[in-house]
């Protein structure tokens, strides 16, 4: 025990003595991390495994580059008869003239400010520490070079290209080239001109998308609507006629937005003739790049889609959404639960959709009809073998679908990282355990477990635990708290 323990006790210094030095041990963990990283492998249309790195790249950007093409033919017809169906709110005066207002320096400064540090920097290799260390020098400029931009409505090539960064979804086959996450890698002066835009949007989004829309809108969680579910489904359990929970699942939603529709959505809502000059500057003939194995492809242009990586992009997103939400609610034929006065149909956090509806039967082949127009002319499209449905009641069953295109799930559905079922009070049971792991502080570091480092090791810190809906509510009528 003694040899083992000085053993021990030599190792750990050795590891502090050189752990943050630019040496064989960092050298090791860094390409640990690079190996997690890697893409050995992914299958072709025909079900070809593919290894070569080369060919893995240029099939990554064959998909996104067909992926970013327009589908929907312009329809105009289609597309005003839906929105003039439907009431969207409009900004006031006031919202409206304050969008309008020119780029400040001020404003410049403040988004700079708040870009995060210890970013990886875009292709121009400018981080946000260095914006952030000559803000006062570079505010003035750039606040010229932005009220320019939007006034011309033309990017620089610089500041219009992306690099996109493939991130693997967790619990998917990574051999498919569509599960993964396209996350664009920016340069910073383009951020500072969208953070600046997103700063501005942040605080008129809560007049213009409704409260069940809890994504990305300032002030309001999950747990909003994860609450108002329990509350819906403990009145729905009560009810003796069929009524149903139906977890919808997008495909690519934020890559498939089409602009034509964004920007008449956009005008809708009341945005003046600059901050519609604005956005149609984000989407300037975007370009982009795919990076995968240490190799970068030959670039593309975009012809649709929000990037995601972007700041403004989600804010975006929402407000080209909350058409189709407000076409649900509104449907008469469309039966949602009644409580306290009001029809609850729909939850939503951005793209992640929840339905909460009566007399499925009658109601899911309007929803089915509402879904395939909306699409029609905006891009957004449903992956209707994946979405989900579960009773809500003791009178529900399969039948009551219908021809409807659902996954019948008796044990229970995923929603926001919860799973869903009822009883309401089977789902503390059920989550219990995710909740009591996830309240408990990880004892070892995040990739580099045992190494003292320095702020040049190239290392992460250790982190507190994520925090999701568990922490933040518990179903009605359970008894315990959860903290």
């Amino acid at each position: 025990n003694c040899g083992n323990l000085i053993t021990h006790c030599l190792k750990m210094m050795k590891q502090f003595e050189s752990g943050d030095k630019a040496g064989r041990m960092l050298a090791l963990q860094l390409k640990q991390v690079e190996s997690k990283r890697t893409i050995p492998a992914i299958r072709d249309p025909k079900g070809i495994i593919i290894r070569d790195p080369k060919l893995i790249n240029l099939a990554f950007r064959d998909f996104y580059y067909r992926l970013y093409q327009t589908e929907c033919p312009l329809q105009d017809h289609c597309m005003e008869n839906f929105l003039k169906n439907i009431s969207l709110p409009v900004l006031d005066v006031t919202q409206k003239d304050k969008l309008e207002i020119p780029i400040t320096s001020s404003e410049v400064e403040s988004a700079i400010k708040s870009l995060s540090s210890g970013k990886t920097p875009g292709s121009d290799g400018f981080t946000s520490e260095f914006y952030k260390c000559f803000a006062a020098s570079l505010s003035p400029l750039l606040e010229k070079l932005y009220n320019d931009l939007i006034e011309n409505q033309s990017v620089p090539v610089t500041m219009r290209s992306a690099t996109i960064c493939l991130v693997p979804k967790p619990g998917k086959d990574h051999e498919l080239v569509n599960n993964f996450r396209p996350i664009s890698l920016l340069n910073n002066d383009y951020k500072v001109f969208e953070k600046i835009l997103a700063l501005r949007l942040e605080e008129v989004i809560p007049f213009l998308v409704n409260l069940d829309q809890v994504g990305f809108v300032a002030g309001r969680q999950s747990a909003n609507n994860m609450r108002r579910l329990f509350q819906v489904m403990a009145c729905a359990s009560s009810l003796r006629r069929p009524a149903v929970a139906i977890s919808l699942d997008a495909e690519k939603a934020f890559d498939r937005i089409e602009w034509p529709y964004l920007f008449n959505v956009l005008t809708k809502y009341g945005f003046g003739p600059t901050c519609m000059k604005w956005f149609r500057t984000l989407y300037y003939k975007p370009i982009s790049s795919i990076r995968s194995n240490n190799i970068l492809s030959d670039p593309f242009q975009l012809y649709r889609g929000t990037r995601q990586g972007s700041t403004v992009s989600p804010l975006i997103f929402i407000l080209a959404l909350e058409p189709l939400a407000c076409a649900i609610r509104e449907t008469s034929e469309i039966a949602g639960i009644s409580m306290g006065g009001h029809q609850f149909k729909i939850n939503l956090y951005a793209d992640d959709i929840l339905l909460t509806l009566m007399d499925p039967i009658k109601s899911i082949p309007k929803v089915l009809e509402i879904m395939n127009s909306f699409g029609s002319f905006s891009g957004y499209k449903i992956n209707w073998n994946k979405c989900e449905a579960i009773p809500l009641n003791h009178y529900t069953y399969p039948v009551h679908l219908g021809s409807a295109p659902f996954v019948w799930k008796s044990d229970g559905l995923k929603y926001l990282g919860v799973i869903i079922k009822t009883p309401v009070n089977k789902i503390f049971e059920l989550n219990g355990k995710n909740i009591k792991s996830n309240q408990r502080r990880p004892e070892k570091m995040d990739n580099f477990t045992s190494i003292f480092v320095g702020k040049g090791g190239g290392v992460k810190n250790e982190r507190p635990p994520k925090t999701g809906p568990h922490h933040i509510f518990h179903p009605p009528a359970i008894s315990l708290t959860v903290v």
